[in-house]
């Protein structure tokens, strides 16, 4: 499965991915690298904390256009000094402050799936949640909702022929 770029609406855009864990932020770049993303070194950052999460998207507004360089944000909850419930309202405090209305999606990917994280996480502001670890056809329907021109693998292609 793969289209041209005019398809996408959103094909230059990037990926953040926060986690204070290492091995989180590498596992779910090596997802996103076996659907083949054009430019995946410089389109998906990765940061290791909310302070630097925030760095990120602060860089990456363009106050000409309004707009941010993030199409979507995937953060875990439970991090130090800043967890991704605080780092969620202060990106989108950010982008309210530099008038950017095409906001990124923001996701949480957790190991905390109880119904009080679900509902802590849509109150910071945050549009979904998914368990740790993501799952691949989970991560690839994000993306293509996003607008990323990804190629999926044979295995997920029958996967996604039922939707």
């Amino acid at each position: 499965m793969r289209a041209s770029s005019n398809e996408f609406p959103y094909s230059s855009k990037k990926i953040l991915i926060i986690d204070d864990e290492s091995f989180n932020c590498q596992a779910m770049l090596g997802m996103i690298s076996v659907l083949k993303l054009p430019g995946i070194s410089e389109r998906v950052h990765l940061a290791y904390s909310g302070k630097e999460a925030i760095e990120l998207v602060e860089k990456s507004i363009d106050d000409a256009k309004e707009e941010c360089d993030y199409a979507v944000i995937f953060t875990d909850c439970s991090m130090p000094f800043m967890d991704g419930y605080e780092c969620c309202r202060s990106i989108l405090k950010l982008l309210d402050e530099n008038n950017i209305t095409e906001k990124p999606k923001i996701l949480a990917v957790t190991g905390h799936v109880e119904s009080e994280y679900q509902r802590k996480a849509l109150l910071s502001g945050m549009d979904g949640l998914f368990s740790k670890p993501i799952k691949i056809d989970q991560l690839a329907m994000v993306l293509l909702e996003q607008g990323f021109n990804i190629r999926l693998p044979t295995f997920l292609e029958t996967e996604f022929e039922r939707y």
